[in-house]
C-alpha cells in the first residue's frame, strides 16, 4: 500500500501540511483485515456453545457418565 506524503504549499502563507493519497478500496480492505481476527473469535464464541448444544442433544450422555450417539444404535427408534 503506497501513500503519497507529499508536502505542498497554501497560496495564502499558512503552513504546508501533508496530503495522504489513499483510494477508497484501500482503507476497506485494511478495516476488514484488522477486523477478522475479532469476528472469527466472535463468532467462534458463539457457535461452539451452540454447535455443542446440538450435539450433546444427539447423545444421551449424563453428568456421571459419558454418552453414546444415538444415531448410530440399532435401538434408535426405540427410544424416541
Amino acid at each position: 500500500m503506497a501513500v503519497d506524503m507529499s508536502v505542498t504549499a497554501t497560496a495564502a502563507g499558512s503552513p504546508a501540511r501533508p496530503q495522504v493519497a489513499q483510494s477508497a478500496l484501500g482503507g476497506a480492505l485494511e478495516a476488514y483485515a484488522y477486523l477478522a481476527p475479532l469476528l472469527l473469535v466472535l463468532v467462534g464464541l458463539a457457535a461452539y456453545p451452540l454447535l455443542d448444544g446440538i450435539w450433546t442433544s444427539l447423545t444421551d450422555r449424563a453428568v456421571t457418565r459419558p454418552g453414546t450417539c444415538l444415531l448410530y444404535t440399532s435401538d434408535a427408534a426405540d427410544e424416541l
